[in-house]
């Protein structure tokens, strides 16, 4: 397919210009009148969080994606040479050309990239770095894929969709949640890809960002809830009342450990 023929030089092309970005100084921006320090070593982690969450979103999206890496996952554990090779062709073949994120005006990636860089001309589309692709490989690969992968996804959405301030400054979470007797924690299958699909619509709408903080800062979890129910989704669905009421307790609760672990589960299952 052309979009998997070309990333070799789309990744190309945007690693040359993060190194340039990585490598500089530290840079501030105000958002309603709070100042915010942003180091680039922040800026890029939103991003691989942001293209992380990506790839969740358009498995989650194209059932033939997810179930064609599906079936590589068993060969990542077999002889020496042939796990190196899958590995090496879900990296590039699948992770990188799917984490693709556009940094169009309107979306969060380029608010923060032009508040740290200045205005973008030309750089349209984000990638995952080549470190954050070998990690998310590793980690598929792993015996104990599902409790990391639900760690790492759990903390992208957090992190880029649910924190202040783009959660320029979130740590991420290492522990997850004991919810053993909880049967309110694990949503049915159509809520688990709506869930996927609301938390990047979230994180990369700039304007849906900001109404969320705004109604975060109210702590109603009537309101927060309602508004999770009102965003429309790409699947031309909306996430349930239930589901929705479960992430705005969740988020207002401000427990990470609790609310990583509800969100990474849940967006795991549709995905890997």
């Amino acid at each position: 397919m052309k979009r998997t023929l070309l990333f070799s030089g789309l990744l190309l092309a945007f690693s040359a210009i993060s190194v340039e970005a990585v490598g500089s100084s530290s840079y501030q921006f105000s958002k309603q009148n709070a100042s915010v320090h942003l180091t680039s070593q922040q800026l890029y982690k939103y991003k691989d969080s942001l293209c992380a969450l990506q790839i969740v979103n358009t498995m989650v999206l194209d059932g033939d994606l997810q179930s064609v890496t599906s079936t590589m996952y068993p060969l990542l554990n077999s002889d020496a040479k042939n796990a190196e090779l899958q590995k090496e062709k879900l990296k590039n073949l699948y992770y990188v050309p799917y984490s693709e994120v556009s940094a169009q005006q309107g979306t969060s990636i380029h608010y923060l990239i032009e508040k740290a860089y200045g205005p973008i001309t030309k750089l349209t589309n984000v990638y995952l770095s080549n470190e954050m692709a070998d990690e998310l490989v590793a980690q598929t690969a792993s015996y104990n894929a599902q409790a990391k992968l639900t760690l790492t996804l759990g903390n992208a959405a957090v992190r880029t969709a649910l924190t202040p301030d783009h959660g320029v400054a979130y740590e991420d979470e290492t522990e997850l949640h004991n919810y053993s007797g909880d049967r309110s924690f694990i949503l049915n299958s159509q809520d688990q890809k709506n869930l996927a699909l609301l938390l990047f619509s979230i994180a990369n709408n700039k304007a849906q960002y900001d109404k969320f903080q705004d109604l975060l800062k109210s702590k109603n979890i009537k309101k927060i809830s309602n508004n999770f129910k009102a965003i429309a989704l790409p699947n031309k669905q909306f996430i349930s009342q239930t589901a929705a009421d479960k992430l705005a307790s969740l988020t207002v609760k401000h427990d990470h450990t609790e609310l990583v672990s509800f969100i990474g589960t849940n967006i795991y299952k549709p995905s890997w």
